[in-house]
């Protein structure tokens, strides 16, 4: 069972999720790089938005349970550049029903038009390692090709945007030994 929640304010765009497991020692959390493929080796949770509601363009993030994130934009419908790397924050928690994930997400980050009553597309996905599973809160078939067309729908959002410049410093460490 998973469970998700969506909030938003003036700022950003709030997610959480609580994944249930009845194996919670056995969540895969193994950390990796940010944009690696996390959920080769690790639980994951992940958010895919269509803003402009286009069925081409849109947005996604991913946490792994180990914290690890991963973002890209997506272009003409199933195209992912792993490039992008926007300024969002996201926490997660391991206890004994499962783990929870929370995302927050700076509206600067995304393009979208400002209005009342808007409708997003939507994607929510949820990797368990162990089993090899993953499921998809909108259904898409393993015939079906696509995935901005195929997203469920947000609704009802009143946003403004408001563009900014966002830094994030960053560092790396390297160490061999002998």
């Amino acid at each position: 069972r998973t469970e998700a929640r969506i909030l938003f304010d003036d700022q950003a765009i709030y997610v959480g999720a609580r994944m249930f497991d009845s194996e919670p020692l056995a969540i895969a959390r193994h950390l990796t790089r940010r944009d690696d493929d996390g959920e080769s080796v690790a639980d994951a949770f992940h958010v895919a938005l269509g803003p402009r509601n286009d069925g081409l363009t849109g947005v996604h993030f991913g946490v792994t349970a180990a914290g690890t994130q991963v973002d890209e934009s997506l272009f003409n419908d199933s195209g992912s550049d792993e490039s992008w790397d926007a300024v969002w924050s996201s926490a997660v928690s391991v206890d004994d029903v499962g783990w929870t994930a929370e995302l927050r997400i700076p509206l600067s980050q995304l393009r979208f038009s400002s209005g009342t009553g808007q409708t997003w597309g939507l994607h929510l996905v949820r990797h368990i390692k162990r089993k090899a599973e993953e499921d998809w809160w909108a259904f898409i078939g393993k015939k079906e090709s696509g995935l901005v067309s195929l997203a469920g729908h947000l609704t009802g959002l009143d946003v403004r945007g408001r563009r900014h410049l966002a830094l994030l410093p960053y560092s790396t460490i390297r160490g061999e030994f002998l």
